[in-house]
């Protein structure tokens, strides 16, 4: 990489290219952090009582990554809401990284240069789409592929701003000849949803049934799938379209519905137990992106819980009701349960969390 561009993004020469390796083949994150930081964070690695110990310094670590991310983006892309600057701060959290303002405001040059006022990937996505690019190599043919994708996109489905956060993370997984393929397979899911749910499904849900249309399953057992998942969740936390978007995030992801309608009852029986009374709308969006990891549930309620204490006490998060820093901490926490999930898996399931989890939190402060 020439020395100007790392310059320009503050990548300096000793950065490292995070690769990892699981199920017998090696994953590159396309994540770039700092040597000086690996070191503070890798020793988490080691076992034994020291493991814990670096566990909490990494936890440490995330949530002031997560208020200086949420710092610089603040500045430099205002006139969104509190709530949005956090959603956009855990976007470059999850990757490992720290926001760089140059890139941030070339990002946000570039978006306007690309689309008009009134696209789909303005407004509510300015920011997220912003800093999604940002924390990309390739933020121009990003962009491009996805404007693309979106034209292809909404000859099927309705225009909206969940038609092109889909339009935004498809080009990263499947090639552009296949899209026809995956719009048909999407298609018949949506199709079932509908059936099913007449009143409850609507155009955001067509981001889920694009998603699910890359199981392996039919496109019937796909949807049963979620559909077996909202039912198991329905009887805990009502039958609402927020629900319905939980069970779509636990259908993307590994293993049984039961078995990750369990998990997610545990973590939140786990908080309730410590007196801390965890929503049952779209806050639980970012304790279903955990539903498949395999730390133990008091230990997750334990990590958030600690991570929402120390945010009490630091400036821009004591005006936040208990509710809302909750639902942060989860998203802080959700960054590290598990580092051998599947990387592809992870980012995704980490950037539908966190839009679901922006709604939340616009509900829980009416």
């Amino acid at each position: 990489m020439p020395d100007d561009r790392r310059r320009r993004h503050g990548w300096g020469k000793k950065d490292l290219e995070i690769r990892r390796t699981f199920q017998g083949r090696t994953v590159i994150g396309g994540l770039f952090l700092p040597a000086a930081l690996l070191s503070a964070v890798m020793p988490a690695l080691t076992g034994g009582k020291e493991r814990e110990k670096n566990m909490q310094e990494e936890l440490l670590w995330l949530c002031e990554n997560y208020i200086a991310n949420r710092d610089t983006i603040k500045t430099e892309l205002r006139g969104h809401n509190r709530r949005i600057y956090s959603v956009c701060a855990n976007i470059f959290c999850g990757r490992g990284q720290t926001a760089r303002r140059i890139v941030l405001r070339d990002c946000q040059a570039l978006l306007k240069e690309k689309v008009g006022l009134f696209s789909s990937f303005r407004g509510n996505l300015t920011a997220p789409v912003t800093c999604l690019l940002a924390s990309g190599l390739f933020p121009v043919r990003h962009m491009d592929n996805a404007i693309r994708y979106y034209n292809r996109l909404a000859e099927d489905y309705y225009h909206s701003e969940q038609l092109a956060l889909a339009a935004f993370l498809l080009p990263d997984m499947i090639p552009e000849e296949y899209l026809d393929e995956l719009i048909d397979r999407s298609r018949e899911i949506y199709v079932a949803m509908k059936r099913a749910h007449p009143f409850l499904t609507s155009t955001r849900d067509s981001v889920f049934a694009l998603l699910l249309a890359f199981s392996p399953n039919r496109a019937k057992d796909a949807a049963a799938e979620m559909e077996r998942c909202y039912q198991l969740l329905r009887h805990l936390y009502g039958s609402g379209s927020q629900t319905r978007t939980v069970a779509a995030i636990l259908a993307l992801q590994r293993g049984a519905p039961e078995d990750k309608a369990e998990r997610l009852a545990a973590i939140v029986q786990a908080l309730r137990m410590r007196k801390a009374r965890y929503g049952k709308g779209l806050e639980l969006a970012p304790l279903a992106a955990m539903a498949d990891v395999s730390v133990p549930a008091q230990q997750v309620a334990g990590d958030i819980l600690d991570v929402e204490t120390y945010l009490s006490k630091r400036r821009g998060f004591r005006s936040m009701s208990r509710r809302e820093r909750l639902m942060v901490a989860a998203m802080i926490v959700s960054d590290r349960v598990d580092p051998g999930r599947d990387a592809e898996t992870s980012s995704l399931l980490a950037v539908i969390a966190m839009v679901a989890a922006e709604q939340a939190a616009a509900a829980a402060s009416v």
